[in-house]
C-alpha cells in the first residue's frame, strides 16, 4: 500500500478556492501573480487580430489577450536554447473541435519565442516515436531541450491555472536550469540513482496546483532518472480513480509515495524521494 503525505492545509481539496497568494507569493512562480488565467481568451471584435495557422489553412483569433501576451513573452526571453513543444494526438485530417483550441494555443505560444517550435504527432501514424516518449494517453505534451528529451510531461490541454505551468516549463526547457536550491540538488544527486516517475494530477481551476507541477518538473530537469508529469484530472478519469485522486494536487511517485497539497520545495524533494523529516536547524 502507498503512504501518503498530506500538505499544508490551506494547499488541500478543502480549500482550492482559497486566496492565490498562498502560491503566487513563492519566487518560483511569481509570473502567476501577473496574468490572469480566467480572463476571455479572445479579443473583443473590435480589437481582434488574426494570423495564418500554416498547418489548418486559415485565419484565427489570437487567443491570448494582448496583456497576457506580454507577460508570458517576457518570461520566455529566458529561453536560451531551441525548445520543441511535440504535441500528440490521434486526430486524423481536420482536428477535433475539443482539440483545435489547445492547438491553437500551442502555436500561438510557440510564436512568441523563435526558439521555440511546434510539432504535431499522430500517435495513429507515428506508433514509434509515441513508444519513445512513453505516450500512451493522447492529448500529451513532451517537451525537448536543444532536441533532448527533457522528461516533462503534460497530460491534456494545459487549461486554465496549468496554462501557467506550461509557460514555466517552457523556460526549464530553453535553459537547462531547474532553479532548484543547491540543498534540493543534494538530495536529488544523492538518492536518485533508478527511473522515478512522479505525476501530479491537478484540475484548470486549481490555484495551487502550478506549485507542485513546477516542482515536479525542475526535478526532472535536475536528474536524467526522473520524468515529471503533469495529469489533469478531470480530463483522464481513468487515471485519477486508479490513483485514488479526491483533491488536488496530488502527486504520486513510482505507484508508492502520495502526497496531498502543495508542499514548500525542499519538503516536497525529500517526500518525493521518499526521505523522512527534514534537517533539524543548527
Amino acid at each position: 500500500m502507498p503512504f501518503a503525505i498530506r500538505g499544508h492545509p490551506e494547499n488541500t481539496k478543502e480549500n482550492l478556492l482559497g486566496t492565490r497568494e498562498a502560491i503566487v507569493s513563492h519566487p518560483q512562480v511569481r509570473l502567476f501573480t501577473d496574468i490572469n488565467p480566467f480572463r476571455k481568451l479572445f479579443h473583443t471584435p473590435g480589437a481582434s487580430r488574426t494570423h495564418s495557422h500554416p498547418g489548418l489553412g486559415y485565419a484565427h483569433c489570437m487567443l491570448l489577450v494582448d496583456p497576457d501576451r506580454s507577460v508570458v513573452e517576457r518570461r520566455l526571453a529566458a529561453v536560451t536554447r531551441p525548445v520543441t513543444i511535440l504535441s500528440f494526438t490521434q486526430t486524423v485530417d481536420a482536428p477535433e473541435p475539443r482539440s483545435l483550441r489547445p492547438r491553437l494555443l500551442l502555436d500561438e505560444v510557440a510564436g512568441l519565442h523563435e526558439l521555440i517550435a511546434l510539432e504535431e504527432v499522430n500517435v495513429v501514424l507515428d506508433k514509434g516515436r509515441a513508444a519513445l516518449y512513453g505516450i500512451q494517453h493522447v492529448p500529451a505534451i513532451v517537451l525537448l531541450g536543444d532536441d533532448e528529451d527533457t522528461r516533462i510531461r503534460f497530460l491534456g490541454a494545459p487549461a486554465g491555472y496549468e496554462f501557467l505551468s506550461l509557460v514555466e516549463a517552457l523556460v526549464l526547457a530553453g535553459t537547462g536550469d531547474s532553479g532548484l536550491s543547491p540543498a534540493s540538488r543534494t538530495l536529488i544527486a544523492e538518492h536518485v540513482r533508478e527511473p522515478t516517475h512522479v505525476r501530479v494530477f491537478v484540475t484548470p481551476s486549481c490555484a495551487h496546483c502550478p506549485r507542485a507541477v513546477t516542482l515536479a518538473h525542475r526535478m526532472a530537469i535536475e536528474s536524467p532518472h526522473i520524468e515529471a508529469t503533469c495529469v489533469d484530472a478531470t480530463e483522464f478519469v481513468d487515471l485519477s480513480r486508479k490513483y485514488r485522486v479526491n483533491g488536488v494536487p496530488k502527486t504520486v511517485v513510482n505507484d508508492a509515495i502520495e502526497i496531498l497539497g502543495a508542499l514548500p520545495e525542499e519538503e516536497f524533494v525529500r517526500t518525493t524521494l521518499g526521505i523522512a523529516g527534514l534537517p533539524k536547524p543548527g
